[in-house]
Order: structure tokens, then C-alpha cells, then sequence
């Protein structure tokens, strides 16, 4: 079954330790949800209850920056999610497709990169198992060069969100339906306006789809 995506969503708001996630229209039960966002403060980023399940949780090595990404499976959820974190800025996108299910294909690969100019958004590639995975690529970096169309998506990828604070940070998400299985090789979004150094953080997923009827939602949220 191919994967479909919905309707994105983005939006931000000020300094807090709470920052709100809206809800994507159109997710229904049985949808998988991700979240990944993005601080450049150390502390943690928390789910807002035990029913989701960290994925990606990275902290960069010379920053504060760190990556995390949470899934969990759609049942009764409200129109939006509370999660915590540092109070700072939170900028934050959201996606959804139909087609999945909430099962990694092979374990995450993430990796935080030395600081550089332009930063350094890339990932070391995964080799899947399975046919029709949806892989979901994650970009993220601090500085003067966040802005609407900062990041252009890896090449044969479909951008999902560029959600930004212009001139802070940055959080991009980008996908790609696997036909047939195997090595991705490695994975970056290019950057088109950024020149200062900054650090750069990046992840790859690849969800495995479902034999039909279950769909998929993506949330990414950049703290800042």
C-alpha cells in the first residue's frame, strides 16, 4: 500500500516550559505519530505522557544542541499535545500520511556533526529489510541562515516541513517512499542560505508500511 500524505502544519511560540503541538486535521485512530524536535539548551525534551516511545534522543558533542525524535499510535488524542522542555523559542511542523504502521524497519541512525560553514546536516544511510518503507529524514542547525527555504530536501526526497525562527534555528523533515529495500546511502538536505558555523544534527528513520488501512502522522518541532 503506498503512503499518502495529509495535510502539513507548522506554527511557534515564545520562551516557555511547555510548548503545545496542534494536532494535524484528518488524524484518526490508529495513526502513527512522530515527534522530533530540536533545543539548543541541554535539558530534556518530554513527552507528554507514557505512551510514547523515544526514538532519537542526541545530544550534540561542542553544543547544547540536541535531537529528539518520540512515536506512538493515535488513540483519543485532543486537539493538541503539550510536551516540555527548556524554556526557549519552539518552532514546530506536522505531517500526515496514510500507509503505516508504528514499527522501525532497521534501528535509527542519527549523528551530530562539528560546527562548520555552511553546518553539516548529514547522516550516515540505514539499510532496510523491507519493501515500502517510508524513511523520514530529520535536518536541524542554530544560526543567522534560518529561513523560509534555508534547506533544499536530499535529492529524489519530497520536503515534509521547514519549520523555522528566522535567524535562530531550524527544524526540516524531509521523506521518501522505499519501493525496494536496501542501502539509502548517506543522507543530507543541502543549505542554501546559511554561511555562519554552526552545528548541525541529523536523523533517519524508516517506518515500515502496513498491509493497508493504517496511516501515518509526523509532527517536528524545533526548540530553541
Amino acid at each position: 500500500m503506498a503512503w499518502t500524505p495529509r495535510t502539513a502544519a507548522s506554527g511557534n511560540q515564545g520562551d516557555a516550559s511547555t510548548f503545545t503541538v496542534t494536532k494535524p486535521t484528518g488524524c484518526v485512530n490508529g495513526d502513527l505519530i512522530v515527534v522530533a524536535s530540536t533545543t539548543d539548551l541541554s535539558g530534556a525534551v518530554g513527552a507528554p505522557d507514557g505512551t510514547w516511545t523515544n526514538r532519537i534522543n542526541l545530544l550534540s558533542t561542542g553544543s547544547d544542541q540536541r535531537l529528539v525524535v518520540y512515536s506512538k499510535i493515535a488513540s483519543g488524542e485532543g486537539a493538541s499535545w503539550a510536551f516540555t522542555g527548556p524554556a526557549s523559542v519552539v518552532v514546530w511542523g506536522a505531517q500526515a500520511w496514510s500507509g503505516g504502521v508504528n514499527t522501525l524497519d532497521v534501528a535509527a541512525s542519527s549523528r551530530n556533526n562539528a560546527s562548520s560553514a555552511p553546518p553539516d546536516i548529514s547522516v550516515a544511510g540505514i539499510t532496510t529489510v523491507t519493501n515500502g518503507d517510508l524513511l523520514l529524514y530529520f535536518g536541524t542547525f542554530d544560526g543567522g541562515g534560518a529561513a523560509s527555504n534555508a534547506v533544499a530536501p536530499p535529492n529524489g526526497w519530497t520536503e515534509v516541513v521547514e519549520a523555522y525562527v528566522s535567524g535562530t534555528g531550524l527544524m526540516y523533515v524531509a521523506s521518501l517512499e522505499q519501493v525496494t529495500a536496501g542501502s539509502t546511502g548517506t543522507i543530507a538536505g543541502t543549505i542554501t542560505l546559511q554561511t555562519e558555523n554552526a552545528v548541525g544534527m541529523a536523523g533517519l528513520l524508516a517506518f515500515n508500511a502496513s498491509g493497508g488501512g493504517g496511516s501515518y502522522l509526523l509532527l517536528a518541532q524545533g526548540v530553541f
